[in-house]
This record gives structure tokens, sequence and C-alpha cells, in this order.
């Protein structure tokens, strides 16, 4: 079985979190030890999504132009900007709490970039959800999984704002646990106004055929847009080569500008055998 201490060499979060998951993942299974079928059918479910789905992250099309010419895509702690409310000084707080480390021991080269899952149908994915493109850039970078696999971790929902959950933490992709799913609800006024279980609310929305490990975009419209459900984030740990670690880079023309601003790198684009073009574009109409 893989775990975080069999991928090597680690980056530095990963290497220090590992004895902190190791201990959060004893306590949560020895929490939801009466559900352990329940829990193996989430677990598949977690491991067919990303099986079956696409690693990608959406940036600003206006960065796109610099993260040619530095062939990387930088975490907010280099750019100094990201989608978090707060901005750097709030996420810095977070990165604490999700994987136990001192953040003052970090460089911002060790910090994650963060995407998602996305599925294969990219037009009955934004027809479910399109914030992605509008919260965190209209311009979509699918990614080469195999050349992230042992340096991914997976949240579902956000990983930003713990408050929700007492036990969620992020897990690996390699062996993804239902840790990553919020548990029992640290603040009483974000949780519903019942006795909460994230894992068990996760397995009937798969029983009831709700969700489906290929359309990942359905998990906030299935959850009806309850706080820690609303996407399969991933957190990139080491550097995201773009000429390496891109396939194919995919637009949105949220503002208008974005069309024009990522045709005029198709060339550049094309001599690196990367791909690009609308979202919509070739996408079947299948739902």
């Amino acid at each position: 079985m893989t775990s975080l201490q069999d991928s090597q060499p680690l980056p530095k979060v990963l290497e220090k979190y590992a004895p902190v998951y190791a201990r959060r993942l004893a306590m949560y299974q020895a929490v939801n030890g009466a559900f352990a079928d329940r829990t193996a059918r989430v677990e598949a479910f977690l491991r067919d999504a990303i099986q079956q789905c696409d690693f990608a992250m959406c940036v600003r099309a206006e960065d796109l132009e610099s993260i040619l010419r530095d062939d990387r895509v930088k975490s907010m702690f280099e750019t100094g900007h990201g989608a978090s409310v707060g901005g750097v000084d709030a996420r810095r707080e977070w990165m604490q709490r999700m994987y136990g480390v001192d953040a003052g021991e970090l460089s911002p080269e060790d910090h994650p970039t963060y995407g998602l899952l996305v599925g294969k149908n990219r037009l009955r994915d934004l027809a479910r959800d399109p914030d992605p493109f509008y919260r965190y850039g209209a311009a979509m970078l699918i990614l080469r999984k195999e050349n992230l696999m042992a340096r991914t971790t997976l949240t579902v929902g956000s990983s930003f704002d713990f408050r929700e959950s007492i036990l969620k933490s992020p897990v690996p992709v390699t062996d993804p646990k239902a840790l990553c799913i919020k548990g029992f609800p640290t603040n009483p006024a974000l949780a519903p106004p019942r006795w909460f279980n994230g894992m068990l609310f996760f397995d009937d929305l798969i029983t009831q055929g709700r969700i489906s490990p290929d359309v990942p975009n359905c998990l906030s419209m299935a959850a009806d847009d309850m706080m820690g459900f609303e996407n399969f984030e991933l957190q990139f740990f080491g550097p995201i080569v773009f000429s390496r670690d891109v396939t194919r880079v995919e637009y949105m023309n949220v503002t208008g500008r974005e069309a024009a601003l990522v045709e005029n790198l198709r060339p550049q684009l094309e001599a690196l055998g990367i791909s690009c073009g609308d979202v919509l574009e070739g996408m079947p109409c299948l739902f």
C-alpha cells in the first residue's frame, strides 16, 4: 500500500506531514471503526475519481505569458496574490493547520500550488459548476497526472477553511482515505443542526446515485452547496514545470479578453507540444 512515507524523495512539507498524517489517520480510523464497509466504499470512489479524471489548475489568463516565460507555475507565496480571503497571511496560517508544519520554516517554493479534479467532459462539468474559472482564473492547465502522483494530496472540498471540520486532512492521491472529508464540526455555527459525519454523508451521495467518479463537478450541486463539498481539491508540491507538466491549455472567455490572450500564445504552446483552445471546443454535449 502506497503512503506518504513511501514516496521518496518527499518535498519538505510532505516529509514533515508524514508523522502528523499517521496520527490523524489512526484517530480517524478509531472514530469511524464501526463504519468500515461504508468507509471502504467511499475510498474506492475516491480512487476511481482520481483514476478517471484529469488533474488541472486554473490560472489567470493574463498570467499565462509570464508562466510560459518562467516555465513554472508559481505559488501564491511567490506571486503575492491568490483566491484566498485574507491573502498570503491567511493561507500561511491554514498551511500550518493543514499539514502540521511551521510555515516560518518554509521558503515560498515549499508551499503548494492548488488545483482540482476535472472530468473528461468539460461541457457537462461547466453546466453544473463553472466556478473554478470565475474564482481562480479563466485559463485551465490540464496536467500530466503521471508526473505529479507522488507529490499531490487531496481534500474533498476546499482545504482553506478547516473550521468546518475536525479530523479532515489532506491525503495522498496514491492512497486516498476518507480522512480528506469533513468530519465532526469544529464550529457548530457552520454545521447542519444535527450530529454530522461527512464520510457518511458522502457515502449517502454515492449510494443514492447523486455523484459519480467521472463527474467531479457534480459534487457541489449534489451536496446542496454545503461548505466542505465544493470540489475535489488537489494540492501540488514541488515545481510545476510548464513545458514538462502541462499537456493542454483550455480557456473560458469570461471577460471577453481571455481568447485573445491565450490565442496570442498559441505558437509558443504548440512549439512545446501543448495544445490549446476554448474549453467548449470539441466537447460532446452529453449529460
